[in-house]
């Protein structure tokens, strides 16, 4: 009888970890910098309130001008970030803050994201790095899972 409990939970946490690796993953959203569209966790009275939980699918890694994707930081490959694709490559873009507010094309293999909320002061995105490899992306939010009263698809 044990052994079959063992054998069912070794199963189960190898599926488990098999779809969190390869098929996707849930991801909580933090900060304010895709507001409106996804609403971060919060703090108040030293307490933390979780608002957005996405689904990030790892399949979904070709990533056109406006999806929303999860992607690990070129500046700290410990964090990662969901942004809003702005731009892809080939395009032609400007930064007040880079290349001196020169126009400049997206190089290939790269992609520029955005942060959606329009306060000049949050987030950190491709206005802060420039462009960013496509081999930073881990794959696109597709749903609101969380909290119920939310769940929509992510366009």
């Amino acid at each position: 009888m044990a052994l079959k409990t063992v054998k069912y939970a070794a199963v189960g946490l190898l599926s488990g970890i098999f779809i969190f690796d390869r098929i996707g993953y849930p991801a909580v959203v933090r900060g304010s910098s895709m507001e409106p569209t996804l609403v971060g966790i919060s703090r108040r009275d030293g307490r933390y309130t979780v608002k957005d939980v996405v689904w990030i699918n790892r399949l979904k890694k070709n990533s056109e001008k406006l999806d929303i994707i999860a992607l690990i930081s070129p500046k700290d490959r410990n964090s990662t970030f969901i942004k809003r694709v702005s731009g892809t490559e080939g395009e032609r873009v400007r930064f007040p803050k880079i290349n001196d507010g020169r126009h400049f094309l997206i190089p290939e293999h790269h992609l520029c994201v955005m942060s959606d909320n329009i306060n000049k002061n949050v987030g950190i995105d491709s206005s802060n790095f420039g462009p960013v490899s496509k081999s930073l992306v881990i794959g696109k939010a597709t749903h609101i899972i969380w909290p119920p009263s939310r769940w929509r698809k992510l366009t």
